[in-house]
């Protein structure tokens, strides 16, 4: 199923790649250590807007905390490398807290860890957790996580959530996505793909539209190539999360975030020939309830995991070494004499002067976006801190 993120368009290596990533930006509060969790409050003692939004989009969901204990954090992560592992931080001896990963689904046999030290800061909304192997920061607000981990000598970044969701009917709709994989073996051959993706009513049945729009009952191609992919859909509180198939074979593994914006998909994607072969390709799948955005949603300082920290304001992208602008509600296209964009809403197409970069950003929450580059089939996941 080598299709299943293929883009349509045929794209030669970009000119210029820029790759928006933040600076830890946050509530700018002083950074101290810490052995509890942060409250997502203001300064003032008020409720965080994004807080508030986000416990809404929850309650929608009948989202639960992973965790209720006040001495465990726990946090399902998606990896880009194509695995689902969760983070467990222990906190009931204050002076020795420790964290664990659970290897839950992985393509490389990887195998859980043990216990290991853990360094814990608060900056505002956000807490960063330290240790070996493990760098990651959770923006309390909406409990989304990103980062880095190791597990077993392989390094990935990682995005995730502190909560659980099991109800499928609760995420009907439809979704902006952006996704890549490669290879297995080597990380190699990259493919990038955008487009949207639809939950029926039931909740167990999913509509990609890879490189085209949801029209309502299917696809409709925005450039040429596959369009459709038929999923089924069901929650597996084995994995936990909900299980993706094709044919009866599973393509994915689906968590879903409370965002500010409504609910993020967080998948661990993955595909194979179909038979008995074993998986060829994995990677990452990021999608948010589809919404034509208003021209602010990537606003702040951002830290991407490409390394690249800029600064946003409307439309404006400053810290990248020079300015760039996003067009919001399009997309980046190859055309005879360079980029173009089309329309395409939930996405924000990154230019230089008055030229299309080849880039895109997807805005999923007020601390988490993903950013892509067509050409190189880079995927940066940025968040702030």
């Amino acid at each position: 199923m080598k299709y299943a993120f293929r883009h349509a368009m045929a794209i030669p290596a970009a000119a210029l790649v820029v790759t928006l990533a933040a600076c830890g930006g946050g509530s700018g509060n002083a950074s101290s250590s810490a052995s509890g969790t942060s409250t997502g409050t203001t300064s003032a003692g008020g409720t965080d807007p994004v807080a508030a939004l986000s416990a809404a989009t929850a309650t929608s969901l009948g989202a639960t905390p992973l965790s209720t204990s006040s001495t465990q954090d726990v946090y399902d992560l998606t990896a880009t490398i194509g695995d689902s592992w969760r983070l467990t931080v222990d906190t009931s001896d204050p002076a020795a807290p420790t964290f664990t990963i659970n290897v839950q689904a992985t393509q490389y046999g990887l195998t859980s860890t043990s216990p290991s030290p853990v360094s814990m800061s608060v900056n505002g909304s956000f807490i960063t957790y330290t240790g070996q192997g493990l760098n990651v920061t959770v923006d309390t607000r909406t409990k989304i996580i990103s980062g880095t981990v190791m597990v077993g000598g392989k390094s990935s970044t990682v995005t995730g959530t502190g909560y659980s969701v099991t109800d499928g009917t609760k995420l009907a709709g439809t979704y902006a996505y952006v996704g890549r994989t490669t290879d297995v073996v080597g990380s190699s051959s990259p493919v990038l793909a955008a487009g949207e993706f639809n939950v029926d009513s039931t909740g167990t049945a999913v509509t990609v539209c890879q490189s085209g729009i949801f029209n309502g009952t299917g696809c409709t191609p925005v450039v040429n190539g596959p369009a459709t992919l038929n999923l089924s859909m069901a929650y597996n509180s084995a994995l936990p999360g909900f299980e993706l198939s094709s044919n009866g074979q599973r393509v994915g593994i689906a968590r879903v975030a409370a965002g500010d914006r409504g609910p993020v998909f967080l998948v661990d994607w993955y595909d194979s020939t179909l038979t008995s072969s074993p998986v060829t390709r994995t990677g990452l799948l990021g999608g948010v309830k589809l919404a034509t955005l208003a021209g602010n949603e990537f606003n702040g300082s951002w830290v991407c995991t490409d390394g690249t920290t800029p600064t946003v304001s409307g439309t404006a992208v400053t810290g990248v070494g020079a300015q760039f602008a996003l067009d919001y509600n399009r997309l980046p296209v190859l055309a005879a004499a360079g980029y173009s964009a089309i329309t395409f809403n939930g996405l924000a197409a990154v230019m230089a002067s008055s030229s299309y970069t080849g880039q895109f950003v997807l805005p999923m929450s007020a601390g988490l976006a993903l950013t892509g580059t067509f050409g190189t089939d880079s995927l940066a996941i940025c968040a702030q801190q």
